[in-house]
């Protein structure tokens, strides 16, 4: 029984990320990778409090306004607290916007950008409890941007002067001496 209590409550925290917010909806014909990701967090599930993050990783520029749908058994109640611009509930979505330019593009495509944090509540999401454990239920969710302030450079995929390093030799470990990384 513990095992199956473990597994169910990796289950629930995997399925609380989707990193799947492309700008117009598609990825773009240069890349594959999301223009943001999304992590929803448990703030006090039985309270019905929750975070929702999105982090820019988009090469196109600034984030100015996303729309976070809710899956169906979470109704949303109220936004409660918000860091890096406003958001509102209609329609059982969360409909944001950054503050300023909008969430700030990463320097690097190998890196996050900028953050919102948008902190709500929520009814239908609550674990229930048989007695010997509780069963937590994850999330899927869908995160679209809505307006994207492109850049007027190109964000580089990586940084100069930071190379890769090279692969450390069969049975051996990173040290000070020894700059490598793990095969």
């Amino acid at each position: 029984m513990r095992n199956l209590a473990l597994v169910l409550g990796i289950g629930a925290i995997a399925a609380l990320t989707a990193p799947t917010a492309f700008a117009d909806g598609a990825a773009t014909a240069t890349s594959d990778a999301p223009d943001a990701t999304t992590i929803v967090r448990y703030v006090d599930l039985k309270a019905g409090r929750y975070e929702l993050e999105v982090d820019n990783t988009s090469s196109l520029g600034y984030i100015k306004s996303f729309r976070w749908q809710s899956p169906g058994q979470l109704q949303l109640t109220g936004v409660t607290h918000v860091e890096g611009g406003r958001c509102v509930i209609t329609d059982n979505t969360i409909d944001c916007s950054g503050a300023q330019r909008g969430i700030a593009p990463p320097s690097c495509t190998c890196r996050v950008g900028g953050h919102m944090t948008v902190e709500f509540t929520a009814t239908g999401n609550a674990p229930k409890f048989n007695g010997r454990y509780w069963t937590y239920f994850g999330l899927e969710s869908d995160t679209q941007i809505t307006s994207v302030n492109p850049v007027e450079y190109t964000i580089p995929s990586w940084v100069s002067g930071e190379g890769d390093l090279p692969l450390c030799d069969p049975g051996t470990q990173p040290s000070s001496t020894n700059v490598c990384q793990v095969q």
